[in-house]
């Protein structure tokens, strides 16, 4: 049976999970690294044992290369995966899968055009009782949902900030929205489907920041259930929680944690004496495993990625329309492009 060899491109702390997940993983292997910084190239290389490539067309060139996971800068998602593409490459794209609309827009053509499998990294969705929840709505358990909400209380230093400046710039990929609040509103609408109306404010208690470092957001979804986002990277002095609540007039369910996965609440009208075992004890710390098993078996098969650069891009749009919406104290409707398939 073929193992399918990654090259990871963009050596931080992001890039040393997707290596621990390949490290034990069948029908996978982490071939190769590069990264501009050498150090960092140097590093991860050394606890992985494998290839450095000291050029990104290098890289490409290798026939070896199956699939290019990018956790660089948000800002360079789009070009390197373009490129990626053009040569043939799966793509596995870090959150953001860009920063703009039409960039995210130009690597899901450049992916299909190439016939390469373009999968967006939110492994939050494959933790045990993320899943559990979203069958849960699936079979109407919950009955008639009334609304849903996502808190993000964090910490990010300076020291974090100084360690990568594009951290701290929006248009490179920073800023607690683009760069940690992704995750949880990728999952609020995941949950609740397609949004109509987005209003939102952001700001920074920090001068030097170019990114937000708190935001809030009030969205309509097409069904009419409401969504709540709140966002902090700027809180004292540690994380304090990660969560997701979704309301129903048969169920409330809250998944909560420092990082999202614990069960908090769990509680329907029917069947409500315990929940299932696999809810109130997951065994997948991360979802970096099953996101790649998923990726992997639809390049075998041909099918759509649980994730792919369609879904990666309505977070993305959610995002952007918080953002407007700041801008000009209005609310936005989406889609923001009028032939966006994303709401389709």
């Amino acid at each position: 049976m073929k193992a399918f060899n990654f090259a990871i491109v963009g050596c931080g702390f992001i890039a040393a999970k997707h290596a621990q997940a390949l490290s034990d993983m069948p029908g996978c292997r982490l071939v190769a690294v590069y990264d501009v910084d050498n150090m960092a190239a140097e590093k991860l290389a050394r606890s992985t044992g494998v290839q450095i490539y000291r050029s990104y067309d290098d890289l490409l060139a290798d026939p070896g290369v199956d699939v290019v996971n990018l956790c660089t800068p948000g800002s360079l998602h789009a070009v390197l995966g373009i490129k990626a593409a053009s040569h043939g490459k799966h793509v596995l794209v870090e959150k953001p899968m860009a920063v703009t609309l039409e960039d995210a827009d130009a690597l899901i053509e450049a992916c299909d055009r190439a016939g390469v499998v373009l999968v967006t990294a939110h492994q939050n969705r494959f933790k045990g009782p993320v899943r559990a929840l979203k069958t849960a709505l699936e079979q109407e358990k919950m009955g008639r949902i009334s609304h849903g909400s996502v808190v993000l209380r964090w910490n990010r230093n300076m020291d974090y900030y100084l360690q990568k400046p594009w951290r701290a710039d929006a248009s490179q990929g920073g800023g607690v929205l683009l760069n940690q609040a992704i995750h949880n509103i990728d999952l609020l609408q995941w949950m609740l489907g397609p949004v109509n109306t987005v209003y939102g404010l952001a700001s920074s208690a920090t001068p030097s920041l170019k990114a937000e470092e708190s935001a809030v957001a009030v969205l309509k979804f097409a069904s009419g259930v409401l969504g709540i986002i709140e966002a902090c990277s700027s809180v004292y002095p540690v994380n304090l929680e990660e969560t997701l609540s979704i309301f129903g007039d048969n169920g409330t369910v809250i998944l909560s944690g420092t990082s999202i996965g614990q069960v908090k609440k769990w509680q329907f009208a029917v069947n409500i004496s315990k929940p299932p075992d696999h809810v109130v004890n997951p065994t997948d710390p991360g979802g970096y495993r099953p996101l790649l098993e998923d990726m992997v078996q639809c390049i075998k098969t041909g099918r759509k990625p649980l994730v792919d650069g369609w879904e990666g891009r309505k977070c993305l749009e959610i995002i952007q329309a918080i953002k407007r919406s700041n801008r000009t104290g209005l609310p936005v409707n989406l889609p923001l492009f009028k032939d966006s398939k994303v709401n389709n």
